[in-house]
């Protein structure tokens, strides 16, 4: 794995919360549930999965687009992230909803992406919820003076919405190539309650 640097470290410690307590839909999770070692591992590896499939879709975006430095010059997660929501806001112009999307949707794998820094480099401990009454279960990361906890309901609730992610990049990508402004935002508008559930 990459060593990070100082800088790297710093530009981490802004994290913003996966999520606060009034975004959590309390009716849909279910504060009884036990949650084993093997599932908080498991999430580990859904974290991973799924950013492979939104860096898969960011690259077929980035090419797509067909811009100077397209995917196979620009190196880095966080770099595709910012050419990709640069370039879709640069075309959508004034589409409110697409903007708006794009901007919604680039904050949150951004916070995301610290996320999968943090535990790639800096996981120190998992535990699990075995009994209904007891804590959530949770991974705890340590990189440089950061020391979060990060619990299973936030990580299904992150996962939610980056299950969809690569869904609407391809569709905020494809409606940047309309060039009928009114079919445009009507391509995007199913996913205007973005990141809540559709």
């Amino acid at each position: 794995m990459q060593e990070l640097s100082t800088q790297d470290i710093r530009g981490l410690l802004p994290l913003v919360r996966i999520v606060n307590e009034s975004e959590i839909d309390h009716e849909m999770v279910d504060d009884n549930t036990t949650v084993s070692f093997e599932q908080m591992k498991g999430a580990v590896g859904s974290l991973i999965f799924l950013w492979s499939q939104i860096e898969r879709e960011l690259a077929e975006s980035l090419d797509a687009l067909q811009i100077e430095g397209s995917s196979k010059s620009a190196h880095g997660i966080a770099r595709r992230l910012d050419l990709w929501s640069n370039q879709i806001k640069s075309r959508s112009g004034q589409r409110i909803l697409a903007s708006r999307l794009t901007d919604v949707l680039a904050a949150h794998l951004r916070d995301s992406l610290s996320v999968r820094n943090l535990i790639c480099h800096g996981l120190t401990g998992i535990s699990a919820k075995i009994h209904s009454e007891g804590k959530d279960a949770r991974l705890t990361v340590e990189l440089g003076d950061i020391r979060r906890s990060l619990t299973w309901t936030e990580l299904q609730i992150m996962f939610g919405w980056m299950s969809r992610a690569r869904w609407l990049i391809r569709d905020l990508t494809t409606a940047s190539l309309e060039p009928d402004n009114r079919h445009a935002e009507n391509l995007l508008r199913e996913w205007e309650e973005f990141p809540h559930c559709q």
